[in-house]
Parts: structure tokens; sequence; C-alpha cells
């Protein structure tokens, strides 16, 4: 019986969508991944055909082999393919090296910002405090009505928070209590305002 290389195996088992298969010949080349030839089959042109064996390399070279003698010796000239557009997924690679960067030196650097809550001056003098929705949808707003009863959504996808007096829907305007005089006639913490939430 004639042999075939994993790669092969690969291409066909995707091709025909036999993934037991594709992903037994996936296990086979991360298996015959070594320092030696890590940069080699990351640069193959059946890598840009198939993200999940990119991503599989990837996982490979940044997970100890980057930094042993033959990779960071054979890394420049990767890097002068990848400059000249000698590779179709070029990008993908430096991308892929740079998010893992990421995730190992600066794991909240990829993760999405909290909203940050403002407060907004209003007609009556008290600022009111509003908090941004970064996913505000119709399926968000949907779901907010679903477990209240009634949306907390505005109609720019902005949260509202309930008052003090609990009307549903209102933004909240925090309580500014009552300061006492210190020692020289001054009410302590004038001008600032403090949100009890």
């Amino acid at each position: 019986m004639p042999s075939c290389s994993a790669k092969s195996m690969y291409r066909l088992a995707s091709k025909v969508g036999f993934d037991h298969l594709r992903d037994e010949a996936c296990s086979h080349i991360r298996n015959n991944l070594t320092e030696h030839n890590i940069l080699k089959e990351l640069s193959c042109s059946i890598v840009s055909k198939y993200p999940q064996l990119l991503e599989m390399e990837l996982d490979v070279l940044c997970s100890w082999r980057i930094a042993s003698p033959p990779v960071v010796a054979n890394f420049p000239a990767l890097a002068q393919r990848l400059v000249h557009g000698e590779l179709p997924h070029g990008a993908d690679i430096i991308v892929g090296i740079y998010t893992r960067f990421l995730n190992e030196c600066h794991p909240r650097a990829l993760k999405p910002a909290p909203p940050v809550p403002t407060l907004v001056p209003t007609s009556s003098g008290l600022p009111e405090l509003v908090i941004p929705d970064a996913s505000a949808s119709g399926a968000s707003r949907a779901e907010a009505k679903r477990k209240t009863g009634s949306s907390h959504l505005d109609q720019q996808g902005t949260q509202l928070v309930s008052s003090p007096s609990g009307s549903v829907g209102s933004r909240f305007t925090p309580s500014v209590p009552p300061q006492a005089p210190d020692a020289g006639g001054k009410k302590k913490g004038a001008g600032k305002r403090k949100c009890k939430m």
C-alpha cells in the first residue's frame, strides 16, 4: 500500500469533510514539528489555506520553540520572506505571533475595556450617572426587557440605572449627603459628589 503524507491526508480529509481523519493528520503533523523544521512548516502553502493548521503551528512555535537556537537563528530569514510578500499568509503569521505575545505578556490588552460610567448634567443641577452598554443591540435590549419586565437601555444603548425611588427606566441621580463643617467652618468635601452604589 503506498504511503501518503500527513499534509496530503489533511487536505483530502478537509475536502471530503472527514473530520476524524483530518484531526488525525493534524495530530501527526503536530507531533512531527521540531525546532529544526517549525519555520519551514509554517511557511508551507498548505498552512495558508487551512487556518486550523496555521493556528496549531503558531501555538507550537510560540509555546517553547520560539526561543530555541535554530528558531532564533532562522527567524530573520522568515521575516525577510514575510516583508517581501513571498508568503500569502504572512500577515496572518505576524498577527498570530503578536496576539500570542499579547496573551502571554499583556493578557488584558485583548479584552474589551468595560464601559465607563459618566456623570451627565441635568436641568435640575444634579448629575445623572449614565452607563454605556458596548453591546447594545436589539438582542441585548430584549434580554434586559425579559429579565426585568422593562428595558433598561435607552435608544442610544445607554443603560439606565434605577433611581433610589425605584422607578424603572429612570436615570440614577446620585444623592449627596449633607456635609458637616470641619474645624475651619468649611464643609468637608465641598464641591465633591460621591456616587453610592
